[in-house]
C-alpha cells in the first residue's frame, strides 16, 4: 500500500487601519475629567496616537505539508490435520514534511517500523502467538533511535457442556511482555 497526501493553504489578508485618537484632556486626583476636555469651539480635544493609511493593504501567506506512507506485508496461513500455523511480516514507513520559516521546522519527520507475528493452534483449542516489533525515528537521539518489543501469548480454550449451554472456559493464559531498549 502506498498513500500520498498533500495539504496546501493560502491566506489572503486585506486590512485598513484608520487614524486612532485619545482624549487630550486631563483628570484630577479623583479621576474626574477637568474642564480642558473641550477646545474653544466646544468640541472634544483629541490626541493622535496612530497615523493610519487611507489605502487598503494586502498581504498573503501560504503553507503546505506532504505525507507519504508506505506499507508492505507478507501473510502465511496453513492448516494441516489438527494443526494451524500462521505468520506475518510487515514493513512500514512514513515521511511527513511541512513548510516552515526556520531550519528545524523544515526537517522532515520520518518513522520506520518492522513487525512480525507467528501463530500456532492445535485443534483450535490451544493457541500460541508471538509478536515482535521494531520501530524507530531519526528524530530521536542516537541512543533512542529505535524501540524493540516482544509479546508472547499462550492460551488454551476448553469447550464444556454445562446444563445444555455451551460454555467457553479460558483455562490458561500466560502473557509476557519484554521491553528491550
Amino acid at each position: 500500500m502506498l498513500a500520498f497526501d498533500v495539504h496546501n493553504s493560502r491566506d489572503l489578508k486585506y486590512n485598513k487601519r484608520e487614524d486612532t485618537y485619545n482624549f487630550a484632556g486631563t483628570k484630577d486626583e479623583n479621576g474626574l475629567w477637568n474642564d480642558d476636555v473641550f477646545d474653544a469651539d466646544g468640541n472634544y480635544r483629541y490626541a493622535l496616537t496612530y497615523t493610519g493609511h487611507k489605502d487598503l493593504a494586502f498581504d498573503q501567506g501560504a503553507s503546505d505539508s506532504r505525507s507519504t506512507y508506505f506499507e508492505a506485508s507478507l501473510n502465511y496461513d496453513r492448516s494441516f490435520g489438527l494443526h494451524r500455523i500462521g505468520g506475518l511480516l510487515l514493513y512500514n514507513q512514513k515521511i511527513y514534511r511541512s513548510s516552515s520559516d526556520n531550519l528545524i521546522g523544515s526537517l522532515p519527520y520520518k518513522q520506520q517500523g518492522l513487525a512480525a507475528r507467528a501463530t500456532y493452534s492445535w485443534n483450535d483449542r490451544y493457541f500460541f502467538e508471538a509478536n515482535l516489533g521494531y520501530n524507530g525515528s531519526e528524530n530521536f537521539s542516537q541512543k533512542n533511535v529505535s524501540v524493540s518489543s516482544l509479546h508472547l501469548v499462550l492460551a488454551g480454550l476448553s469447550l464444556m457442556r454445562l446444563g445444555g449451554n455451551l460454555c467457553k472456559k479460558l483455562f490458561l493464559t500466560l502473557k509476557c511482555v519484554i521491553q528491550m531498549a
